[in-house]
Parts: structure tokens; sequence; C-alpha cells
């Protein structure tokens, strides 16, 4: 249960339950020893799901919310299907296409770092491209009958 609390929370939550862990353990051991373990064993899963696994070149998508340099220059992109934050590391040159992108849904291409599951965790950003805008995009009556003569 607190295995799966911690992993959908993400790793900012698990970071701040280890900081607590030997407060908790001392006082669960006080009162029973069972539920200590059964707590250390929940938090060494939540480690081995939250942790990064793999990396391997790829892309991710989502919208580009958060601009920092704080510690070192990235963007945050949230992914649609989930709404899971993914640490984009950019060079100071892309931190200002990323300011003119804002707000936008792009997709950055680079390495991308996994955690056990799959769920990307962070990419080192090589390319960042936007989407079109709505705007942009052909109505339904721009494209109905496009395809006609195709089967």
């Amino acid at each position: 249960m607190l295995a799966g609390v911690l992993a959908r929370a993400g790793l900012a939550v698990l970071k701040a339950v280890l900081g607590w862990l030997p407060f908790i353990a001392a006082y669960v051991a006080g009162k029973r020893a069972a539920h200590a373990a059964a707590l250390e064993i929940a938090v060494a899963h939540a480690i081995e799901i939250l942790r990064e696994a793999f990396e391997d070149h790829g892309s991710v998508e989502g919208l580009l919310q958060v601009a920092s340099e704080r510690g070192s220059f990235h963007v945050t992109v949230y992914e649609p299907l989930w709404d899971q934050p993914i640490r984009c590391s950019v060079t100071p040159e892309r931190l200002q296409e990323c300011l003119r992108l804002f707000g936008q849904r792009v997709e950055v291409f680079g390495l991308v770092r996994y955690r056990n599951d799959g769920t990307p965790i962070s990419i080192e950003a090589e390319e960042i491209v936007p989407f079109p805008q709505v705007e942009g995009l052909p109505s339904p009556d721009d494209v109905r009958g496009i395809l006609r003569n195709y089967s």
C-alpha cells in the first residue's frame, strides 16, 4: 500500500519519507517490530520502483509548464495522459527557446531516463519541437473525403 502511494506521489515525496524513516521506524519498533519490518520493506520497494532503471534515445511529449535555472538549466514537461512531470535538462541557449514555447505542447528529443516500469523520469534535451497550434490544424471539413479513392 505504502509503496503504491509513494510510486504515484513521486521522488520528492519519497525523499521526504526517507528523511523521516528513522523516526517512523523507531516509533513503530517501539509498538510492534513486525510493523517496522513491513515499513522498511515498503520503502525499499518504493525506492526500487522510483529509481532510474535504464536510458535510451527517444522523445517525450507534453505541456512545457516550468522553466528554471536553479541548480541547473531545466524545464519540466507534463505528459498528457497522467500529468506526470518529466525534467528536461537544457543548455542556457535552449532555455531561451523554451521560454518562447512556454505553455505549449512540445516534443523533446534526447537521452531519456526511465524507471523500471517504463515511465520516463528525465531527458537530456537535444531538440525541442512545438506541436502546431490548434488554429493551424485543418478542420473536419478540410479533410472530409481526402481518402475516398483508397480502401
